[in-house]
């Protein structure tokens, strides 16, 4: 399951699970859950989080799994907008991650929950919080070495960049997002300069096309709009082959944004794509708005 949320294979199929007593882990659900978002079926991830939160006992040892999964659930919503809804979730992912005994995943969980908490007070427009906030998560980011303990030992490398590699990447997205809010291209070219950096070697195909979302948002900031239009093309076309239909939405509606600048097949194309997307992930629990 995690090189679905995580690796090479988005594409696969996520099986329905069935209630809290089958056997699976709160963890394995929580990894379940994460993949299901990624493709827009928020109202089925939201189900694995309740069940994971149910399958997963009360205590300081599981404060940590406890954290990801608010934080999970927290970003699927932001991914729709609902920032202050977002924010409440991470403040509480912030002080389970902090409650728990430290480990490599307390000390990943903290920096996820800051990011998201950085993230949420972005799209409030609080932009000195945010900044705070991302400070704060790249000080006390997670050590590499050794944080690849082994949930499952053939899947070590993964781990390893989930505890470590993912959270720099993280917030090198959302730092180059806050200099594009504020209008500060060399700072958003400088950002998004870094998170082509942390993406080299990724094992995640999802989080390298967020990464080229990413710097397609930046370059047309930065007045390279040819650029910008290419690369967000590519990036709704890998979103669609792979089955991630919040980024194809994310990437288009981008695109949208671009519209003066489009021929007209490329614009008509962007509208659909935008339409397509929206109306998969809000049959699937999402709450997307329209581009335009």
């Amino acid at each position: 399951m995690i090189d679905i949320a995580f690796g090479a294979r988005p594409d696969a199929v996520v099986d329905a699970s069935s209630g809290v007593d089958d056997g699976v882990t709160g963890h394995d659900r929580w990894l379940r859950a994460v993949a299901l978002g990624a493709s827009g079926h928020y109202a089925r991830a939201l189900t694995e989080l309740q069940r994971s939160r149910a399958a997963t006992a009360a205590g300081p040892h599981s404060s940590a799994l406890l954290s990801l999964v608010a934080s999970t659930q927290a970003s699927h919503l932001r991914q729709c907008g609902r920032h202050a809804d977002a924010r409440r979730l991470d403040g509480d992912a912030l002080a389970l991650a902090v409650a728990a005994p430290p480990s490599p995943t307390a000390t990943s969980a903290t920096a996820d929950a800051l990011v998201g908490l950085a993230a949420d007070h972005l799209g409030l427009a609080a932009f000195d919080v945010a900044e705070r906030l991302l400070d704060r998560a790249v000080s006390g980011s997670a050590d590499r070495d050794g944080i690849g303990r082994a949930e499952s030992e053939g899947d070590a490398h993964l781990w390893t960049w989930v505890h470590g590699g993912r959270l720099a990447l993280r917030a090198a997205w959302v730092r180059t997002e806050l200099c594009l809010y504020r209008g500060d291209p060399v700072g958003a070219r400088r950002s998004a300069d870094t998170a082509i950096a942390a993406a080299q070697g990724c094992p995640s195909v999802r989080h390298v096309l967020k990464t080229d979302l990413i710097e397609a948002a930046t370059r047309a900031t930065c007045g390279d709009i040819g650029g910008a239009i290419d690369l967000a093309a590519d990036c709704v076309r890998g979103a669609d082959c792979l089955g991630l239909d919040p980024l194809r939405w994310a990437a288009a509606a981008l695109l949208v944004g671009l519209s003066p600048h489009l021929d007209q097949p490329t614009s008509r194309w962007a509208d659909e794509q935008e339409a397509r997307a929206r109306r998969a992930v809000n049959a699937r629990g999402g709450h997307l708005q329209p581009a335009r």
